[in-house]
This record gives structure tokens, C-alpha cells and sequence, in this order.
């Protein structure tokens, strides 16, 4: 459905005095040029196009009149003219319905606002709030367009146009013959799930779509192995320090301290040159034996080979 903002009538004195008491001060230039007003100060209604508001009022605003062959304002000239009395002279100012070369000026206070349709750009706030009004069910907005809309744009008794050649406009909705079709079954690619939509709905919370796998403690370990070797190659070009830089040094601390307990029976099979170096072997030796002793496992049994001989885990 197509919808557009409206502008709401009554005064334009009133419009002025809203804009002025907030801090925009003025009327927008996109409203004030697709304003229309009537006036019935002639005696009879006539329709002009607002084309400027003015800033000074009726009281100081000159201009030369050929009819009295002076420069007169236009309080003066609407009382001497038309025999009106402007009630406020001083606090309202005028609007050009004219043009920027010729000037023709009428008081704010003279003024009515048309219902009419708003040509415009909105600004966020007014689209947020225009978007919010269409935003209704179907039969909300029918209402509002026969009744509403119709009234606004005047195609409603006493306001309604004559066309002539017994043509009017109605405010009855359109009635078009149609049926409704049954919503296809929702099969999805892959699986063997399907499903009918109701209401244009349908529900997956019990649907399956993947197979669950279980992974080994080696393969998760070589899983992220793999992943910070390869984001250390892609970003060592650009001077980016690797997730894994740190958890390098951190394994290379817990390397010294417990490496000849990771490798295994090394120390055993390369023997001991000295008193000092069978000393630190032995020493190493009793920690292992302990720990296995207190554990019921070997040392550094369940890590995968490749963790063992380059890294610790903590």
C-alpha cells in the first residue's frame, strides 16, 4: 500500500506559531512551498500558493501601491482597502503568495491551510512516525482511506467536486473475485525433513540438518595447531603478533623445567658423563618416579607424540 503525509489544516497563523515555539524557529521551505491557503477577506473564497513567510510583520512591512501612488504597509492598506482590522499587526508576520520579482502580500492571520496532500521530504523523525501509521492491519487502513482520506482530499459530501456527466467518485473499496491457494510442503535440501506451512509459518525446532561426529584428543589438539601455524604465516607480513607467540613462550618456559620428563627415557639411553650430570639425572629421575607414583600414569602419557616433543600445555 502506497501512503503519504498530510498536511493538517486549520490556521496558518496557528502553523507559524507552533514552528516559532520550537527551537526551529522557522517554517521549512519545503512545507511553506507546498502550503496552499484561502482567504475570504474579498468576499468570496480564493485560493492562493504560498511562496514565502515573510519576517516582519503587517505593521512595518512597506511596499509602494500604485492605487494610492505611495509607499503604505500592509496594515494600512488592508484597512483602508478592505475595511479589515488585522488583530495582530505586531506579532505575525506576512507571506508572499506572489513571486520573488513581484511581491503580493497577505497577513498570517487571513490565512486558512487546505486540507492537502504534503509534496515534500520528510525528515527521520516524520518518516519514522508516517511508517507507524501505515504500519496497520488491512481493514484499519480500508477505514482510514474511505473515510479519512476521502474527507482530506475533499471528495466527500459538501465538499466533494462536481464532474458532471453523472460521474462521482466513490469511497467503496474495489471488490476483486479471487481464491486462496494451499501453501506448498517445505522439504529441505538434503535431509529428510519436510514440513506444511500454516499461516505462512512453519516450525523447525525438533529438525535435525547435521550429523553429529566426535573427535579425538589428538585431532582437536592438531585441529588448533594447524590454525595458529597458519594465522602466524598470514600475518606475519604485516607485523601482527600471532595468537600463538605467547602460548610459544609459555611452552618454552615449561620445556626447561620439565622437557627430559616430556621426551621420555632419553637421559636413560644417553647415559651420564659425569658425577655432576648423574646427580642432576638422578635428581630428575626421583621427581618422575614420584609423580607417576602419585598419579598411577606415566609421565606425559595422553598427549599426542608431536605435543610432547614441542610443546607443553598448561
Amino acid at each position: 500500500m502506497r501512503v503519504t503525509a498530510f498536511v493538517q489544516p486549520g490556521k496558518l497563523a496557528d502553523v507559524i506559531r507552533e514552528f516559532t515555539a520550537t527551537s526551529e524557529g522557522t517554517v521549512p521551505k519545503e512545507l511553506v512551498h507546498s502550503i496552499k491557503v484561502t482567504t475570504f477577506h474579498l468576499g468570496y473564497k480564493r485560493r492562493y500558493k504560498l511562496q514565502a513567510i515573510e519576517t516582519t510583520p503587517a505593521r512595518i512591512t512597506i511596499f509602494y501601491c500604485d492605487e494610492y501612488k505611495k509607499n503604505i504597509s500592509v496594515q494600512e492598506y488592508f484597512q483602508r482597502k478592505h475595511g479589515t482590522i488585522l488583530d495582530h499587526p505586531d506579532d505575525l508576520p506576512v507571506v508572499n503568495v506572489g513571486s520573488s520579482q513581484k511581491k503580493t502580500y497577505l497577513p498570517a492571520e487571513l490565512c486558512d491551510v487546505e486540507p492537502q496532500t504534503y509534496r515534500g521530504k520528510l525528515n527521520k523523525e516524520e518518516t519514522q512516525r508516517m511508517l507507524k501509521a501505515a504500519c496497520n492491519r488491512p481493514i484499519l487502513n480500508a477505514t482510514k482511506i474511505t473515510q479519512e482520506g476521502f474527507q482530506k482530499l475533499g471528495f466527500l459530501p459538501p465538499t466533494s467536486p462536481s464532474i458532471g456527466f453523472n460521474v462521482s467518485v466513490s469511497n467503496e473499496m474495489a471488490v476483486i473475485p479471487a481464491r486462496e491457494l494451499s501453501p506448498p510442503c517445505v522439504t529441505y535440501s538434503g535431509a529428510n525433513v519436510s514440513r506444511n506451512p500454516v499461516n505462512g509459518t512453519w516450525n523447525i525446532v525438533n529438525d535435525q540438518f547435521h550429523r553429529g561426529h566426535r573427535f579425538r584428543g589428538d585431532e582437536i589438539q592438531k585441529g588448533t595447531h594447524d590454525a595458529s601455524y597458519l594465522y602466524a604465516r598470514a600475518t606475519r607480513s604485516v607485523s601482527l603478533i600471532p595468537p600463538a607467540y605467547y602460548a610459544d613462550l609459555a611452552c618454552e618456559r615449561g620445556r626447561c623445567y620439565l622437557g627430559d620428563f616430556l621426551v621420555g627415557n632419553d637421559d636413560d639411553k644417553s647415559g651420564s658423563k659425569g658425577s655432576g650430570k648423574k646427580s642432576n639425572a638422578d635428581s630428575k629421575a626421583k621427581q618422575k618416579q614420584v609423580f607417576e607414583d602419585a598419579t598411577g600414569r606415566a609421565w606425559g602419557q595422553g598427549l599426542h607424540q608431536d605435543v610432547r616433543s614441542t610443546m607443553f600445555y598448561i
